[in-house]
């Protein structure tokens, strides 16, 4: 569960997948802008959202009204599973080593 800032969110949850097992299950706070921005990241992430089984839940307008913010916000279910293009932890590891040419021999 993560609540990034909002500026750079989808950073921050592409970031935080590389610590996933595929098995796992990230759950992010974002912007409600998250469901229409056009750009390409944004729109990848929510093609691959889809892919993975993943939702986009918004949340009501008032969610943190008790921070003193009304700012519209929504739940991010990002699953992995080993199939997927998402970079988890596991997909990283299935990647082929390169060779250290530094190694002590």
């Amino acid at each position: 569960m993560m609540n990034p800032p909002f500026a750079n969110g989808l950073d921050h949850i592409l970031h935080a997948l590389q610590f996933m097992n595929d098995d796992g299950v990230l759950v992010s706070v974002m912007s409600q802008g998250l469901t229409w921005w056009s750009d390409r990241k944004s729109t990848e992430f929510r093609e691959i959202l889809d892919e993975v089984g993943g939702e986009i839940e918004t949340l009501p307008d008032d969610s943190f009204a008790v921070s003193g913010t009304n700012i519209r916000t929504c739940l991010v279910f990002v699953p992995g599973y080993a199939g997927s293009r998402l970079r988890t932890h596991d997909w990283l590891m299935r990647q082929p080593r390169q060779l250290d040419l530094f190694a002590a021999a």
